[in-house]
């Protein structure tokens, strides 16, 4: 990952552009998404935009397109399969995950299709089993477009605020950086539990150790770090200087 980000750095523009559309289009394809680190791919893609290596709106643009197109040809592939062909395919408990994302799309399809962008197992595989499962096209459009809209953008940020950070300069004595990172990090486990709490797969792993009384007290002990941590960032005065860089990312139009 590493190398990748530092070739792109001794290319053009136009090659980071490139990538971010390579990434989008099949981290969105049906079933290559499965084994593409997408997430990892696009927040390491993020920190260009953070270091103003190329502009936030070209990178959202092309991260679009290319999620719009993986998408698309996965629901007009699905149009023309049949659900035995896709049930045939047993790697990572798959089947199991398409009977949750069938009964979802059947129940709610409008809401699976957009929620389903933002997770990444189920995200390469909700556009080809909508089409398989003949979701109307005006059920499946715009839920999508809104979807690819915003992933891109979520999906860059934690590598625009990571690269924001780094560029702060040193000379404030605070603890800055490490309050930052630490709030990434509890914002991260209060997801996971969040996510942990409503899974009642007997795959979780976590309902195992913890009963959901234990779960719950946990989210609400990580809000009220997160909520401390908020504090002394705001009293922190490179908070102020990382807004301002933020700022430049975003109204950069360039």
């Amino acid at each position: 990952m590493e190398k990748f980000i530092n070739y792109l750095e001794l290319k053009s523009i136009y090659f980071i552009l490139i990538a971010i559309f390579i990434v989008s289009f099949f981290e969105s394809l049906a079933l290559t998404g499965l084994f593409l680190p997408g997430t990892i791919l696009m927040i390491g893609l993020g920190t260009f935009i953070g270091n103003h290596k190329v502009s936030l709106y070209d990178a959202w643009f092309v991260g679009i397109i290319g999620c719009l197109l993986g998408d698309w040809i996965s629901y007009f592939i699905g149009l023309k399969l049949k659900k035995k062909y896709i049930k045939k395919i047993n790697f990572l408990n798959i089947t199991s995950i398409i009977d949750k994302i069938e009964y979802t799309l059947n129940h709610y399809s409008v809401i699976t299709i957009f929620i389903g962008k933002f997770i990444g197992p189920i995200r390469p595989l909700i556009p080809i089993l909508s089409g398989i499962l003949k979701v109307p096209l005006k059920k499946f459009f715009y839920p999508n477009l809104f979807g690819c809209v915003l992933w891109p953008l979520l999906y860059f940020i934690p590598g625009i605020l990571a690269k924001s950070v780094s560029n702060i300069p040193d000379g404030d004595k605070g603890n800055f950086k490490l309050l930052f990172f630490f709030l990434i990090f509890l914002i991260w486990c209060e997801f996971f539990l969040f996510w942990k709490l409503f899974n009642n797969s007997k795959y979780n792993w976590i309902n195992k150790i913890l009963s959901k009384r234990n779960i719950m007290i946990l989210i609400l002990t990580f809000l009220i770090f997160i909520i401390i941590n908020i504090i002394f960032l705001q009293l922190n005065s490179q908070t102020t200087v990382l807004k301002k860089l933020l700022i430049e990312i975003f109204e950069n139009f360039n």
